[in-house]
């Protein structure tokens, strides 16, 4: 299962802390949660860094 959707999942079931580590999403993932999220003001993180401008 993509890593993205097992986010989407235990962010749904559980806290974040705990669920999956940032260490274990890939860069690809990271700007895709990024874009994804990034409107709701609750999403704590910022990986707008990951996200490539091309």
């Amino acid at each position: 299962m993509h890593k993205a959707y097992l986010l989407v999942i235990c962010l749904l079931a559980a806290s974040f802390t705990g669920c999956l580590g940032s260490d274990d999403l890939s860069d690809d993932n990271k700007c895709y949660i990024h874009s994804s999220f990034d409107s709701n003001e609750n999403w704590p993180y910022d990986w707008e860094e990951y996200c490539s401008d091309d």
